[in-house]
């Protein structure tokens, strides 16, 4: 008796999910195993590079600065697939407390102010009077803001300008922005931007390119705090981010 075609999808499914189950179950424990030792490696060249004795050579200093950039990347890189792993197999916990939205926003800026000063870009923050307290988790939407403030800095040549919001939408909701006059996302590559391992071609800056997990980290996020995110872009006239939550965002 052949099976039918609903049997055939079923089957189909209930595969596609095995699978992605067993990888996001390795990715979980292969990042365990690496942030271990890697937090040890940061920890070493904090120590030499605050040596008080001050014995290291202008090169050595140089060369274990270095070593803190890389190991500060690769730790964020193995703190994505953990967040990732988390938010696809509902194991993420969220706090449902108060939220002073005008400052999470400023905070968000401040944090990577250097970062946009290192890179020629101008950091702008306006948010609508409307808005105050929210309801939500700070932690996991500092992270959602920071993914989307680095992303936006990365892609915008020297001289541009990176811009995050916050607007009412109606009495439930609000709306969190961040626009950037970047090099902007092609139409054909805007449906899969927030896949896993989708990276953009920077042309302003061909080292910085990143692995492509942190929008999809992102999106798990705003996913699992109720709301929705969609980009609006054009080669060559930027981007837009847009995050929808709801104003008292259930805790889980």
């Amino acid at each position: 008796m052949h099976d039918s075609d609903d049997d055939l999808l079923r089957r189909a499914l209930e595969d596609a999910e095995s699978k992605n189950a067993t990888r996001m179950l390795f990715l979980a424990r292969l990042s365990h195993e690496v942030r271990t030792p890697l937090n040890g490696i940061l920890g070493f060249a904090e120590l030499l590079e605050s040596d008080p004795a001050d014995t290291l050579t202008p090169r050595q200093r140089e060369h274990v600065q270095q070593i803190r950039k890389g190991g500060a990347q690769l730790l964020k890189l193995v703190n994505d697939v953990l967040e990732l792993a988390r938010s696809d197999s509902g194991q993420l916990a969220l706090q449902n407390t108060p939220i002073n939205l005008p400052r999470l926003l400023q905070e968000a800026v401040t944090f990577l102010q250097p970062t946009a000063n290192h890179s020629d870009v101008e950091l702008k923050v306006h948010c609508d009077p409307a808005i105050a307290i929210v309801s939500g988790d700070p932690t996991r939407l500092l992270q959602v803001l920071n993914n989307l403030l680095t992303n936006a800095i990365k892609y915008t040549c020297p001289g541009g300008t990176v811009e995050l919001s916050a607007v009412c939408r109606g009495q439930d909701d609000y709306e969190l922005r961040v626009s950037d006059t970047g090099i902007g996302i092609p139409p054909e590559k805007q449906p899969e931007i927030f896949d896993m391992f989708v990276r953009g071609d920077n042309g302003c800056a061909t080292d910085q390119r990143g692995y492509g997990i942190g929008l999809a980290v992102t999106r798990g996020l705003v996913e699992q705090m109720g709301g929705t995110i969609a980009v609006k872009s054009a080669p060559g006239e930027g981007s837009t981010f847009s995050v929808r939550l709801p104003c008292d965002h259930p805790g889980k």
